[in-house]
């Protein structure tokens, strides 16, 4: 025959003694969590940042997000590139002719297919003015040619008239509308000036895009530049002997490098800072827990039930959760209304259980002899969301 014993009074009792004797503790923890998120968030996101930078400066230089590029590229070519499973994106890039304007700016006639333009060259350029030509009297320019043009306010679909020489040496004159403009950031010490013109231009004067002044592709994996060209080279049909395959590294390979220095060593340094936000939230964990382990131990030689363990710290957490209610002003006065246990509140931006469970839980690995690191990950997953709503 089993006597129902009534420990219910002794279960509050306690509660309400391992609530005062833990506040300080809990709070600790909850500081020690918070700072812990804090340090990885800062160190990720600055490392992020002069990565990020890193890449725009690289892009911005070279004009462009292409990574390969093959020399005097025929249709052929382009086929057997669009096939590759390594390459991401293809384009083409062909001079036209070579224009002057009054012998303040002389340079050339580009055209670009539309991947060459939108996927590659215009991530490079900023401050973007209308749209690339569509007509064959359409034109665009960036505002430092403009500005040697002695056009300092540049506005669209205005005049620019042109000298054009094309390859087999004839000239015309031709009047160009402009329909766009941008900023680069092209060194024009190092690269020809430009400006891009129209398919409808090359078309009506038989200007066939191939073969292309260069074949432009963005490559999909992490592989360095030379590894690229090498399968590019067994890859392809050369037309010549001497026609060249030009790789670079991704960009965000180059930004990662020039960072740390290498891929392992970036991964070392994420690696420790991981670690060590573990290791310190990990030692005070493991403080915090292996204290309840020898009272909850000590309960248990006396007695009391995994069950009883489990409602006494959940009432416990349930004096916390109140304290904070009281605090946040979101549950009535207990002596106007006392709240039901399912009854949501409000912190700010999130919304909780009254009774949630990560107090449960924790309790649940300890009744069951879970070790501390397994302790640890649960803590850290189930405390995080309520730390970062404490800390808002």
């Amino acid at each position: 025959m089993k006597i129902r014993n009534n420990n219910q009074p002794v279960e509050k009792d306690l509660a309400r003694i391992y609530y005062k004797n833990n506040r300080t503790q809990n709070r600790i923890l909850a500081a020690v969590i918070a700072i812990s998120i804090f340090l990885l968030y800062s160190a990720f996101s600055i490392a992020y940042g002069k990565i990020r930078s890193d890449y725009l400066i690289d892009v911005r230089a070279m004009g462009t997000l292409a990574t390969v590029s093959l020399e005097n590229g025929s249709m052929k070519q382009y086929r057997q590139m669009e096939a590759l499973p390594y390459i991401d994106t293809l384009g083409i890039r062909k001079t036209a002719m070579t224009a002057n304007c009054l012998d303040l700016w002389n340079g050339n006639l580009i055209y670009l297919d539309d991947n060459a333009y939108e996927k590659m060259a215009k991530p490079a350029y900023t401050d973007i003015a209308g749209h690339y030509p569509r007509k064959e009297d359409e034109i665009m320019f960036s505002t430092g040619y403009l500005l040697q043009m002695g056009i300092s306010s540049p506005k669209l679909d205005m005049p620019i008239t042109l000298n054009l020489k094309a390859s087999d040496g004839t000239n015309e004159t031709k009047e160009f509308r402009l329909c766009g403009y941008f900023t680069d950031y092209i060194d024009p010490a190092i690269n020809e000036p430009e400006a891009y013109i129209s398919k409808d231009f090359i078309d009506k004067r038989n200007i066939s895009p191939f073969p292309a002044d260069k074949i432009l592709a963005i490559h999909s994996s992490l592989r360095e530049g030379k590894r690229i060209e090498n399968s590019l080279y067994s890859d392809l049909e050369m037309e010549y002997d001497s026609q060249q395959v030009f790789g670079e590294n991704p960009m965000v390979l180059q930004s990662v490098r020039g960072v740390f220095g290498s891929i392992p060593i970036a991964a070392c340094s994420a690696a420790i800072v991981v670690l060590s936000a573990f290791m310190l939230i990990y030692n005070v964990i493991s403080i915090s827990v292996g204290k309840e382990i020898q009272e909850y131990g000590l309960l248990k030689v006396l007695g009391t039930t995994n069950r009883q363990l489990m409602l006494m710290y959940g009432k416990e957490a349930s004096n916390q959760k109140q304290e904070i209610d009281r605090q946040y002003q979101t549950i009535p006065n207990p002596k106007n209304q006392k709240p039901k246990d399912s009854q949501l509140y409000t912190f700010p931006q999130c919304r909780l259980r009254r009774n949630h469970p990560h107090s449960y839980i924790l309790v649940i690995l300890i009744c069951n002899n879970a070790d501390v690191i397994r302790i640890f990950f649960a803590a850290l997953v189930l405390l995080t969301p309520l730390v970062l709503t404490q800390w808002h």
